[in-house]
């Protein structure tokens, strides 16, 4: 599993986690927005 911690715009702290050992899985997050 791999964690991933991003800052958004509004300064939140957004965890989003990997499962690298499935071969296609959609990066989950949760948070209220993402910025780009």
């Amino acid at each position: 599993m791999i964690q991933i911690d991003l800052k958004n715009k509004n300064n939140q702290v957004v965890i989003g986690k990997i499962d690298h050992e499935k071969k296609e899985t959609a990066f989950s997050a949760n948070g209220e927005e993402i910025a780009v």
